[in-house]
This record gives C-alpha cells, sequence and structure tokens, in this order.
C-alpha cells in the first residue's frame, strides 16, 4: 500500500488525489464540523467539502471531535463513508464494544489524572496531549470534600473544609 501524504493541502489542492487510484482520502482537521480557517463566513466542513466534490470517484474519511455514537451518526449522515476515530480510542479503548452493547452511556468522553494511569498513558504523551487547548477535554480528578458542620466559634453558618483529592 503506498501512502501519500500531502501535508497541509487546501480542498482544492486535493482535487487532482481524487484521480490517483488511492484507496481514500483521510481528511485530518481539528474538529469534523470545522469550517475554513481563513474565511469565517465559510462554516461549511472541509471533510464534507471534500467529500461532495470527489466522493463520486473516491472515498473520503474525516475525523475530529467525533466523540459520541450521536455525533459519529451525525457525521455520517454527511454522506462521508468513512470515519476515523483517534483520540477517542485513546481516551475510551472499548469505544466500540460499549456501543454495540448498547452502553454509549459509559463512553468515556473526558480524562482525569486517573485516568491516565488506568489507561496506562505515559507522561511524556498525556504532557503533549494535556498542553494542547482543547485536544483532550480534561475533568478534575475525583474530589472528596471534608465538611464540618458543627457550629464554628468564628462563624454562625458552619465551616466547609479544604477539598482534598483522593
Amino acid at each position: 500500500m503506498q501512502i501519500f501524504h500531502g501535508g497541509r493541502m487546501c480542498p482544492p489542492e486535493l482535487l487532482p488525489l481524487a484521480d490517483q487510484q488511492l484507496d481514500y482520502l483521510h481528511i485530518s482537521v481539528g474538529a469534523f464540523w470545522n469550517g475554513s480557517i481563513r474565511d469565517a463566513n465559510d462554516q461549511t466542513s472541509r471533510g464534507v467539502m471534500v467529500h461532495d466534490r470527489v466522493g463520486d470517484r473516491i472515498p473520503v474519511m474525516g475525523v475530529g471531535m467525533l466523540r459520541t455514537p450521536d455525533e459519529v451518526m451525525k457525521a455520517l449522515e454527511t454522506g462521508i463513508p468513512l470515519l476515523a476515530l483517534g483520540r477517542e480510542l485513546i481516551m475510551e479503548p472499548h469505544w466500540v464494544q460499549k456501543v454495540e452493547a448498547g452502553e454509549e452511556e459509559k463512553i468515556r468522553t473526558t480524562l482525569s489524572k486517573e485516568d491516565q494511569k488506568e489507561l496506562v498513558i505515559p507522561d511524556q504523551m498525556w504532557e503533549y496531549y494535556t498542553s494542547i487547548p482543547g485536544w483532550v477535554p480534561h475533568r478534575l480528578s475525583r474530589v472528596r470534600a471534608n465538611i464540618n458542620l458543627s457550629p464554628s466559634p468564628l462563624k454562625k453558618h458552619g465551616d466547609i473544609g479544604q477539598s482534598q483529592n483522593t
């Protein structure tokens, strides 16, 4: 199999690739639904735009922040025949199995530091992923609040103690 890596190409520059006997075009963008980064008025998904222009000649694969089965189904409704799940499978390695089992509500869509350990994500990779704003949605570590509801000589309404990570 030959792999063509075009780097940063605009959709019009991709058109000639449709006639190059490739198996498919993988349109990798930050988010499936992102529009043009050059024209704020053009909000058409780049993957959808390419599919509309060349999808009759070559299958197009879309990708980007499709975290839930509903989001995947909405993307498939655009006519794009192939979708890739990248970070979603890093966050939830059993994504497909949970969908097949009807357990969509159990799909992890955010990560915490505890998840890093459970998923065995190396520290360097974790730092890289979490340094990119929005690339991996974070949730705070599980927090236990120590609450003291006994009267305080300093406060009339009780005292909420310091939160501690568990």
